[in-house]
């Protein structure tokens, strides 16, 4: 890890660690520590400095696969922020821990397949800004939690797979959003090597909470269909997508759906228009998300040049437009419409794409 990776402030200001034992299709059982683990900030080895350390290190600076989202409104069915806010008055972590460890039971009750693991609730500052953290471990491998007292073990070391699914909760902004009608995403889920359960989102009590493929491919689609609606030569069509696309991959994993739009259209009015589309075709994309490579190139093309034809087919059309069939020694390439503009150019000499708008082909 080089420097600038390491370059970064904690604070710890509470942690507590629960034990919830559970098996497939068998209920769960709560182990309860009675106090918060004991932390020295100022000593760099201390075990839960190492930890905070180490998740922050590998997991909210360095992850992909995120989804974010807001806090559900309903704080009767889904009451984790009630229990935050408490906590934020009187400064309990066990009592929010052990209300968190219960619903956390309950919900786990309810997914019959899920798994137990250790659950840490984490309160801590991260260059300056507060956060709050819930983070389940997996208790299969070595993990270094001694599994009576459930305290950390000196040689505690923080390996990312044990890492089962964790919440992060930017305090400040969740503060600042409940000024704001339409408030930007403060909550931030990453799985280890799954993806993020249900039961875990239901705990957490979190809406707007698309993965990664399904936001990129409401963008994507958001984005072509608006250009659709612009009446672009082909050429200048495929220059936006372009852009699109490498706007978005140039970003690295998290991509600001907001910078984007900025990027993509200089024009306020342009914008105004884009998101008007979004609204009138109930295309919803959360304002930070991280981007599936697959999805994504639905904004690129698929090119293939041999001698007598040059071939361009836009990625989204491969499985609508055309069709493979393997059911012959020879597989075959359907492109529907085909046939009927060759037909139409022999007998007029016009190509379609010169006799209508290019972007309904």
């Amino acid at each position: 890890m080089n420097n600038e990776d390491q370059n970064f402030s904690i604070r710890i200001e509470n942690i507590i660690v629960h034990k919830a034992e559970k098996e497939q299709f068998k209920k769960t059982h709560l182990q309860l520590k009675d106090k918060p683990l004991k932390v020295d900030n100022n000593d760099e080895n201390d075990p839960t400095v190492l930890f905070v350390r180490s998740f922050v290190e590998s997991y909210l600076r360095r992850r992909s696969g995120k989804i974010y989202g807001v806090f559900n409104e309903d704080t009767v069915s889904y009451p984790f922020p009630k229990f935050l806010e408490k906590y934020i008055s009187d400064f309990d972590i066990y009592d929010l821990s052990v209300n968190m460890a219960n619903r956390l039971k309950m919900m786990m009750d309810n997914a019959k397949a899920s798994t137990g693991g250790f659950m840490f609730c984490m309160d801590y500052y991260y260059d300056d800004k507060r956060h709050f953290a819930v983070i389940l471990l997996t208790t299969k491998g070595n993990t270094g939690i001694n599994d009576q007292t459930l305290e950390l073990e000196s040689t505690f070391t923080l390996d990312i797979d044990e890492i089962n699914m964790a919440v992060d909760i930017r305090l400040d902004e969740w503060f600042e959003s409940r000024k704001e009608e339409n408030p930007k995403s403060y909550l931030s889920f990453s799985g280890g090597k799954k993806k993020i359960s249900d039961y875990f989102l239901n705990t957490i009590g979190c809406k707007d909470a698309p993965n990664a493929s399904k936001a990129t491919s409401a963008l994507v689609q958001g984005i072509i269909g608006f250009l659709k609606t612009k009446n672009l030569s082909v050429e200048r069509f495929n220059e936006m997508k372009s852009l699109a696309y490498h706007a978005i991959k140039d970003r690295g994993n998290t991509v600001d759906v907001e910078e984007l739009k900025c990027t993509l259209f200089e024009k306020q009015e342009d914008r105004d228009e884009f998101e008007k589309y979004l609204a009138n075709n109930n295309i919803i994309l959360p304002d930070i998300m991280d981007y599936d490579a697959r999805s994504l190139k639905g904004l690129t093309q698929y090119h293939m040049k041999r001698k007598g034809f040059d071939m361009r087919i836009d990625n989204d059309f491969i499985g609508t437009y055309l069709d493979f069939s393997d059911g012959s020694a020879y597989p075959r390439l359907k492109i529907d419409g085909l046939k009927d503009d060759i037909e139409a150019y022999n007998r007029t000499g016009v190509n379609a794409e010169e006799s209508a708008d290019p972007m309904d082909k």
